[in-house]
């Protein structure tokens, strides 16, 4: 059963992530960008820019406080 859909103009999505109360995924991609969507509402919480290359890993700290990520152009 499809619970809910989310829609973005990312290119190919290449990391994603929850958060630990499962209110929040974030989702990377190969143009670079991380976007962090509300899971109640679907809509974009927030969009990342800051790397120069494609979004490889996603992490929310175990406290929601903090999004780890990791890209090819070798920054966390």
């Amino acid at each position: 059963k499809k619970m809910r859909s989310i829609s973005s103009p990312q290119s190919e999505i290449t990391a994603l992530s929850f958060n630990q109360r499962n209110t929040l995924i974030a989702s990377g991609s190969n143009d670079n960008s991380i976007w962090i969507f509300s899971l109640n509402s679907s809509a974009p919480a927030k969009i990342l820019k800051g790397h120069t290359k494609s979004i490889t890993a996603l992490c929310f700290d175990p406290t929601d406080k903090y999004l780890i990520s990791g890209s090819w152009d070798e920054t966390i």
